[in-house]
């Protein structure tokens, strides 16, 4: 239960206002289990600035994170 709500928080802080997401950020997202779908929102909302390096992306699928 306290994790569904950390991943409901997580998804409205980034959908209320623009954020750059990090490696970090994503992980953070993923491991608390929030959902791929939801994942691929953050990333794709025009919103966001999402910076990532072929070395971290490496470090993403490197942890499971889906494509």
């Amino acid at each position: 239960m306290r994790r569904g709500i950390m991943v409901c928080v997580l998804l409205a802080a980034v959908a209320v206002g623009a954020e750059e997401l990090t490696v970090n950020s994503i992980l953070t997202a993923y491991k608390m289990g929030a959902p791929a779908d939801g994942i691929i929102a953050m990333v794709n909302n025009p919103a966001n600035t999402v910076k990532i390096s072929s070395a971290e992306l490496a470090t993403l699928r490197g942890a499971g994170v889906p494509e």
